[in-house]
């Protein structure tokens, strides 16, 4: 049997391009579909609707990225990677893993949980708060404000004084600090961490 692959790409990138080309060359059928674009349809033996696959479902489903949207889209898309999992389809990343991991909030709260050092980190709602923290701990440490949801750096702030803190319509009302950890060296180190059947 030839395996249908699935990849779930919103962009075409070399990296979603090239793992198309290895996985074609050792015999699967491969489909690079936008999670968007995969409708829940309860007239079909499924209740999915892919597009390219003709009724039937892939043999397993590799999620490259998922496009920025509403919170409505956003859900649907993930109840999308929910229902691959129900109809027993392995899906990597699954939507558990994504919903644990893009949130930093939760991601933080899971490797603090886990016995994992972090740094000291307060996640909430609102300018108020987040002054009430920044008076606290600014004496003692500068903070780091980063985007709940982002990657790569983008958006990451260093305070230094309750000025420094954004309007809350700049970080949709959730202010993600944490305690500035210097160190010497280069600028930063980033570390990307797999895990893959709980290792």
């Amino acid at each position: 049997m030839i395996p249908r692959i699935l990849i779930v790409s919103d962009v075409s990138d070399a990296r979603a391009k090239g793992l198309a080309a290895r996985l074609d060359r050792r015999g699967a059928v491969v489909a690079t579909v936008p999670l968007a674009a995969i409708a829940f349809e309860t007239g079909s033996p499924s209740g999915l609707s892919i597009p390219g696959f003709d009724g039937a479902l892939p043999d397993a489903v590799l999620v490259r990225s998922i496009a920025a949207g509403s919170f409505e889209a956003v859900t649907r898309r993930l109840g999308v990677l929910h229902a691959f999992a129900k109809l027993s389809i392995p899906v990597w990343n699954s939507a558990q893993a994504i919903e644990r991991c893009v949130d930093k909030s939760m991601t933080t709260f899971i490797l603090k949980n886990a016995g994992l050092p972090t740094p000291p980190t307060f996640a909430v709602e609102g300018r108020a708060m987040a002054e009430a923290i920044a008076e606290r701990e600014l004496p003692f440490t500068p903070l780091v404000l980063k985007p709940l949801f982002g990657a790569q750096g983008r958006g990451i702030r260093l305070i230094e004084t309750l000025s420094d803190l954004p309007a809350e319509d700049e970080v949709n009302g959730v202010y993600y600090l944490q305690h500035y950890v210097p160190r010497p060296g280069p600028p930063f180190r980033d570390f990307r961490v797999f895990v893959c059947a709980g290792e």
